[in-house]
């Protein structure tokens, strides 16, 4: 695949991850109680960041092996942030950081927003 449709391909990725990030801030906003769909979200979300990761490292040049990435899915949460560091080096800590910061952002506002109208 060409580089610039990977790199579409990861932005796309991105914005389909902070879409989600705002679903499971109204999800949490509108359930009281912990259900079935937080297990299935979190999986959901590990695919998604999995293949952002893959697809990241072969923007960057720097492909993944096969078996990395059955690695990253089971530890998405500690092993996407690495992979974005062990891609840009020194350079990838803010990036990291900042889409962190985004998606814990969006998370939340959704929430209060989603609360504060389901409780009128």
């Amino acid at each position: 695949m060409p580089e610039l449709s990977q790199r579409r391909l990861r932005t796309a990725i991105l914005i389909v991850l902070y879409f989600c990030m705002a679903l499971m801030g109204i999800r949490v906003g509108l359930l009281e109680t912990e259900s079935n769909t937080g297990a299935v979200a979190v999986i959901g979300l590990g695919v998604l960041f999995t293949f952002l990761a893959v697809v990241d490292a072969r923007v960057m040049g720097k492909p993944l092996p096969l078996s990395a990435k059955w690695i990253i899915f089971m530890t998405w949460p500690v092993a996407v942030p690495v992979v974005a560091v062990r891609n840009r080096g020194i350079n990838g800590v803010p990036i990291v950081l900042l889409h962190v910061a985004l998606f814990l952002l969006i998370s939340f506002a959704f929430f209060v927003a989603t609360d504060i109208l389901a409780s009128e």
